[in-house]
């Protein structure tokens, strides 16, 4: 690979993060299913070693939250590593605010967490799409 297609592949990983991020907070699963390969696994910073495996059943998770949880995710310090032209791997880091809403659409914050996810990535048909992402959790407070 060229450092332009290095570049290239770091940044639309990096972008699928951030994007993942904003599709959970604002509940477009739809858009965060178009993230996610069809045999995709995702473990839950907060049950890492209970990986929720393939695409349906991710989103299915996420649609089974209560819609009046608000969630915002900050994700920071992402170190993308391209691997080849079609498989790549991500470190970051992630402060997770949340609560239910209570009035007009703000919520009542709870505990923050703070902790951290290993993502792999893969390329398919010029798309570069999560493989896995496994949270971990380092601080509650």
């Amino acid at each position: 690979m060229t450092e332009l297609e290095t570049l290239l592949a770091e940044q639309a990983c990096e972008r699928l993060i951030h994007g993942f991020a904003r599709a959970n907070d604002g509940r477009d699963f739809g858009t965060l299913a178009a993230f996610l390969a069809e045999e995709a696994t995702y473990a839950r910073p907060t049950d890492p070693n209970n990986p929720i495996q393939g695409r349906e059943a991710i989103v299915a998770s996420f649609l089974a939250r209560p819609a009046t949880r608000i969630t915002r995710h900050l994700f920071s310090n992402t170190v993308v590593t391209v691997e080849s032209a079609t498989d790549a791997r991500a470190v970051s880091d992630v402060v997770l605010y949340m609560g239910a809403a209570v009035e007009e659409g703000v919520a009542q914050a709870e505990p923050v967490l703070v902790g951290g996810f290993e993502d792999r990535f893969v390329k398919r048909d010029g798309q570069w799409l999560f493989l896995a992402r496994k949270g971990s959790l380092a601080l509650k407070a």
